[in-house]
Parts: C-alpha cells; structure tokens; sequence
C-alpha cells in the first residue's frame, strides 16, 4: 500500500511486511520506469485498441454530465443494500469480466462501462506483456511498455472520477464508501495462539478477537492504523501502529491483560517486522527508507536491546518460525540473511547468472530452502548452504518446506513442483497463472494464490482449483491452524473460514462486526 508497509503472517506464523504487488507487476514498473520520458516523443505501438463509446464524453475534470445530473436531482431514489455488494464487487475485483456480469444501478451505467473499456484494455497490454516475458524474456517485453502505460494512465484517469461519484451516490445510505486503494484494506493482519483465541488488527484502531464462538470488536488504545499484530497469549502480545499527523509507527504491547503504547526502541523510523515467541523474546526489524541497512532488536521482558545491523537491499519481513532460527525476507539480490547459532549471518548464494533470490521458507531450524531466478533452489542443511540441480529455467516464485527432506515451489505461468527428497518433478497445475502465495500444514494441507484471484487448494495428495468466497483471492497467505482449521483476511472487511472442506464467509463489508 502506498506509503505504509503492510505485513503479513507465514504459515509458521512469523511476520512479513508485504506490499500486494505480483513479481510481475514489479518488473512492469520497473520497465514503466525504465521507458521515462522518451515515451511521450515516440509513436505508441497499436499493441490493444479501446472500444468506441460515444455516450461517455466525461473528462478529469468535467465528470459524465448525465449522471452528475441525475446524483444531484432531488428525485433520486435512495440506493439499497444490493447497490453496496455491487459495488463491493467493483472494489473488489475491478475485472471487466466481472464487471459486466453484474447489473449495475441505470444511473451508473456509462460509466460502469466505460470502466469496463478501460480495464479491458489494460488487461489485454497486460496480456500481451505476460506473454512476450514468457516467450523472450525482458527485452521482448520492452515493445509493450508504451502501449501498457497508455492503458494504465487511461484507467487510473477514469478510476479518479468514478470513486467520487460512486461516494455521492451511497452518501444518502451513511455509508463510508472506501473509495482509496490504501482504505480498502481495513484489515491488515490475523493471528491465532490456539483455534479458539483469534485476533485480526486493521486500519484506524480496529481490533477484533475471536474467542471461539465469533468474533467481536475491541477497543484499541489508538486509532492510528494498525499494521501487523503477535500474540503469545490472549494476554500477552504485541501490535505495531501506523502513527498519524507526523508521529512516527509506535508499538501496542498487552501485558497481563492490558495494553499500554510504546515508542519504535530504534531511531530507524519504519518497522518492518515483528516477531514474538515469548514474554521475554520479542524481535524487531527497523529500516530507514533509501537506506540499505536492516536493524534487529530484542526485547527481554524488560528493556530493547539492538543486537545486529546487516547489509540488506531491501529489507521486507522478519520470520523466524522458532528462537534460534529465523531470516529477514525483501529484494537483496543473491544474499541472505538468516538466524542461527545466536547470530544473524549473511550468505551469499552465488549462481553463474547472478540469480536473485526471491523467497525462503525453514522446516525448522536444521532444514531450509530458498528458491529465486532462473529456476534456482538451494537446501539449507548441516552442511550450509548447496545449490539442488534446477528442474527448469523459469524463475522460481516461492518455496514451502514440508519435512525434512520435501519441498513444493512454484514458477511462472502457474507451474507447480515437488522436490522429493532427490530430485526436483512438476506436477500437472490446474492454472497457467502466476502463483505469489503459498501456504501449508504439514504434508497434507496447502492453499496457493496468486494473479487474476486463482486460488488452488492441495488436498488429497493433488492440486485443485478452490472455490474462494471472493474473485480476488487471497489478500495475504492464509494461516492454517489444522487440517480442519484455515482463516483469511480480505479486502473490504472479508473474514473467511476453512473447516476442513470448502471456505465459509464470516463477515464483509457493508455488513461490519459490531
């Protein structure tokens, strides 16, 4: 999210700093960038083109006359509860496939399809991008970058006056619209210490905690934004906040019960991970942006204490799935940073090409993986780190270790493989999109996420497509507590539970938990 780091929660239950952003887009505004100013001198490639809609003569400043008409006569017809799931659904998963399955309000029409154009024009540079990566890799990729950002530029531009309109149209119902990308994420983070003791943090104070039988809401001792949240009991745990009108992210910390506010303990103002294990080991990770130093601090029950500053590109996230052991996650090329032996080390994982690594994850503190670039994996072992004979040359995405010696991956175009103990084989995938998240419970239980909102389900000892609650997908990894147990935060407010068979809706905006 623009401007405030948003965290999220490993299936170990550690904490990661995220921004809800596909390997793919990164490398499309890298390329975005990397095209400045030359483009607006150049002829745009006709790599998509826009349908004709001779109704819609609005313009950035001057929105679609008709319907500026029709919002402002005292005739209007005061909307209902279906007009918010309608456009719950267009916050939602701004498709245009999913758009024009819907039955938009009359008065909302044009512009309902003007939106539709717009995304499917983007959706189809997109497309084509995808496709030239693929086939070529980055330099085939280049071709496009002019006709994407005329397509982006074009919908950003119909996005910026269509939330103020669709705000005054539910302006009579006393409903807040979340009209922002940032608004729309009002839950930020889950965590559970035992299947019946729940708690979920989100923007503006919001607290929430599940004691087995529902959820109820919490007063909070802030209304900053509430960024990531661990706990070691239900009276024991730690909350990171936002902070607001020029204070800088500060600390939430529950103690026998009760919750008091404390300061950032490092002068590095952004917060990028938190981890508590116990009442007298809680570890921070603090950045300062433009900067590539990464700083980890313990808490011991009483005072914080720094105890390393690493070199790191970019840090993302602190998960450690155990005390002694542990990594700092983010862009830092082919080094990693992990926690063992009392000591947090950096290792380079050198590659003839120079391969980023892109995703780590530790079965425990004497076995773990990393996965990246150019179908590059390593094991990490007794014996350090080695490289595993790469099954493919498509860049790995993320990495999930299931025992001691059996690993699932996942690659560009949906691809899907398991590392059995010897070797590296790719099992048949039921999707060709790219998958960013990947979760699991032992052997047994696994949910993958990624473009487009596919979510895929392991289950049975084979790979599924699942039938989620919401086209968006996962807004962050799911935390599976059990085979009988998973739970989900989503935009606009989503609650999702798993019981074992099939994903049940808990709660969604408009209808809030009180």
């Amino acid at each position: 999210m623009a401007g405030i780091p948003v965290m999220s929660k490993t299936v170990n239950g550690s904490i990661v700093f995220t921004k809800k952003i596909s390997p793919f887009l990164g490398l499309v505004f890298f390329l975005l960038l990397a095209a400045g100013c030359a483009f607006f001198a150049q002829p745009v490639p006709t790599a998509i083109s826009l349908p004709t809609l001779p109704l819609l003569i609005g313009t950035p400043t001057s929105p679609l006359p008709a319907l500026v008409t029709a919002l402002t006569s005292t005739a209007i017809q005061l909307p209902d509860r279906a007009v918010l799931y309608y456009l719950r659904e267009m916050l939602e998963n701004p498709t245009a496939q999913a758009m024009l399955n819907l039955s938009p309000p009359e008065m909302l029409r044009d512009l309902h399809l003007e939106i539709a154009a717009r995304k499917a024009a983007l959706e189809s540079a997109e497309a084509q991008m995808r496709r030239a990566y693929r086939e070529g890799g980055e330099a085939a990729t280049l071709a496009f970058v002019p006709a994407l950002s005329v397509a982006r530029r074009d919908y950003e531009e119909v996005l910026a006056r269509t939330y103020p309109l669709w705000q005054e149209y539910v302006a009579p119902l006393g409903v807040e619209l979340p009209i922002s990308f940032e608004a729309r994420y009002w839950f930020t983070d889950m965590d559970f210490t035992a299947p019946q003791d729940g708690w979920i943090v989100g923007r503006q104070g919001t607290m929430l905690h599940y004691d087995g039988s529902g959820w109820r809401r919490l007063n909070s001792p802030l209304r900053d934004d509430l960024l990531a949240i661990d706990m070691i009991s239900s009276l024991e745990g730690w909350v990171v906040a936002a902070g607001t009108n020029g204070s800088g992210m500060r600390l939430l910390h529950l103690a026998n019960g009760q919750w008091r506010v404390e300061e950032n303990p490092s002068r590095r103002p952004v917060i990028r991970g938190l981890r508590a294990l116990s009442a007298q080991n809680v570890w921070l990770l603090a950045i300062t942006p433009g900067e590539t130093v990464a700083e980890l601090w313990q808490y011991d029950g009483l005072y914080w204490q720094q105890r390393a500053s690493v070199p790191f590109t970019s840090a993302g996230g602190l998960h450690m799935p155990e005390s002694s052991c542990g990594w700092l996650s983010g862009a830092n090329g082919d080094t990693v940073v992990l926690y063992t032996g009392n000591v947090w080390r950096s290792y380079l994982l050198r590659t003839p090409e120079q391969s980023e690594i892109r995703h780590i994850d530790f079965f425990n503190c004497r076995v773990a993986w990393a996965v990246g670039q150019n179908g590059r994996a390593f094991i990490f072992d007794n014996s350090g780190w080695r490289p595993v004979r790469p099954l493919i040359t498509d860049d790995l995405l993320q990495v999930a270790a299931i025992s001691r010696s059996e690993a699932w991956a996942t690659a560009r175009g949906g691809r899907l493989l398991f590392f059995n103990g010897v070797e590296w084989n790719e099992v048949e995938s039921p999707t060709d999109r790219d998958l960013t998240l990947l979760a699991f419970r032992g052997r047994e239980l696994g949910f993958a996420g990624g473009e487009d909102g596919v979510v895929l389900r392991y289950q049975g000892g084979a790979w599924a497509l699942d039938a989620f609650p919401f086209a968006g997908g996962f807004f962050r990894p799911p935390l599976i507590l059990n085979e009988h147990d998973a739970w989900a935060i989503t935009p606009l407010q989503g609650i999702v539970h798993f019981d074992g068979k099939a994903w049940n809706l808990v709660s969604q905006w408009p209808d809030g938990i009180e």
